[in-house]
């Protein structure tokens, strides 16, 4: 792996809750935080970008997640033949498929055949839908180096016959981190695009100054139907699709959307005739995941994009991405407790009808089952003692038990699920 990010962003503020970067050291191998890729980098974003392909046709054309497409043995003129749709015809014997099944398994065929149907003729109404959707520029943002993304020409007399296509599934276009998962957390927000922000408010000598916090970019990219439509397509994706395997077990349920994209070499650097690889016929990709939680009550949007070395193994946003986002999803869980009421309609709050962690020093043990873990090591450390943990969630076993007698400075186990 060449390094990493990850963002994690408040659905209704767009407050940005966490943002990570990992870049390795090319000289000590070691990888640090020395470079914001999640601002500065931009690369072509594979299949994240086709819900934004999926948005604009539903916008305008009233296509639906039910709509049935011919499947043509997944040719379309000037691109390869699709295996996903060869595979599918074989398997199911038929010549149809909705659009929903070719979102979950991410066809470059249902996607490009939708964009060329519905824009062949008039491929600037597609651009200034993602124009619309932001994806298009540098918008204002608290930490400088923040990369303007590009689409193609709004000259559409200087594309190529492939360019519609292209775009269609993530390249031809170039996007960094942030603008894909402002994106997205515009979905998760019933179509109202947050801007992305770090400072609340700016003091001087305890007296605030200036007061930013919450600004709307765009008040509705799509209506609150479209946005519904999406998330129902992004959660299958989740347990069905591309992404299912990774995610199984995640403490919420994710709507979200898997993506692997090459990333183009310098001229110097590539083979003659494939810009995608290297002269060893290596080829180096992005690979992603984004999407928000807990899907039917979203909080929190997050993207994970890792960048890989020059190899001969394919890396997919379904692998490494997804189960890193699974861990990020898991840990929010464990860590935040405004979930209580949605887990307890779930029936999945741990029983909480215990006596309550006592923080008197008495030499005993405090009851800390259902807590969450911050609240266990609180009431651990306020006693005097020493928590040793394992799982995630809340506590459903400790030991020694609650009420036992136990001297300051002795270790505590629980277990979290």
């Amino acid at each position: 792996i060449e390094g990493g990010c990850v963002i994690v962003m408040d659905v209704k503020t767009g407050a940005i809750r966490a943002m990570v970067n990992l870049k390795r050291d090319s000289t000590t191998n070691r990888l640090g935080e020395t470079y914001n890729m999640a601002i500065g980098r931009t690369g072509e974003p594979g299949s994240v970008f086709k819900t934004a392909i999926l948005m604009s046709v539903m916008e305008d054309a009233k296509v639906k997640l039910s709509d049935e497409l011919p499947t043509n043995h997944g040719r379309i003129k000037y691109f390869a033949p699709d295996v996903h749709i060869t595979d599918y015809e074989r398997q199911k014997g038929t010549d149809k498929m909705t659009v929903m099944h070719g979102f979950e398994i991410s066809s470059n065929y249902v996607f490009r055949k939708l964009a060329i149907d519905h824009y062949g003729d008039n491929p600037k109404k597609l651009l200034d839908n993602l124009y619309m959707y932001k994806l298009g520029e540098a918008y204002d943002f608290d930490l400088q180096g923040f990369s303007a993304p590009t689409l193609p020409t709004s000259d559409v007399k200087k594309w190529s016959a492939t360019d519609l296509g292209s775009m269609a599934i993530g390249y031809s276009v170039s996007e960094t981190p942030l603008h894909i998962v402002t994106f997205y957390n515009a979905i998760a927000n019933k179509g109202k695009m947050m801007k992305p922000y770090l400072v609340e408010s700016i003091e001087k000598d305890g007296v605030i100054k200036e007061k930013r916090g919450p600004s709307v970019l765009n008040g509705s990219i799509c209506s609150r139907a479209t946005a519904d439509s999406l998330t129902r397509g992004l959660m299958k994706i989740t347990e069905e699709g591309t992404a299912a395997r990774r995610l199984k077990g995640a403490k919420f349920k994710v709507a979200g959307k898997t993506g692997t994209a090459r990333i183009a070499q310098e001229p110097k650097n590539a083979m003659r005739g494939n810009p995608y690889k290297n002269k060893k016929g290596q080829i180096q990709y992005q690979a992603t995941f984004v999407g928000f939680f807990p899907a039917e009550q979203p909080k929190y949007t997050a993207i994970v994009v890792i960048y890989s070395k020059p190899s001969n193994e394919v890396f997919f946003g379904g692998t490494t991405p997804a189960l890193t986002y699974r861990d990020i999803v898991d840990k929010i869980y464990a860590l935040d407790y405004s979930y209580g009421d949605i887990i307890e309609a779930k029936g999945k709050m741990p029983d909480m009808s215990g006596e309550s962690p006592k923080t008197a020093k008495n030499g005993k043990v405090p009851n800390l089952i259902g807590l969450g873990l911050t609240d266990a090591i609180y009431a651990i450390e306020n006693d005097g003692y020493r928590c040793s943990y394992s799982g995630v969630g809340h506590v459903v076993s400790q030991s020694p038990t609650a009420g036992s007698k136990l001297s300051e400075g002795n270790i505590i186990s629980i277990k979290l699920q």
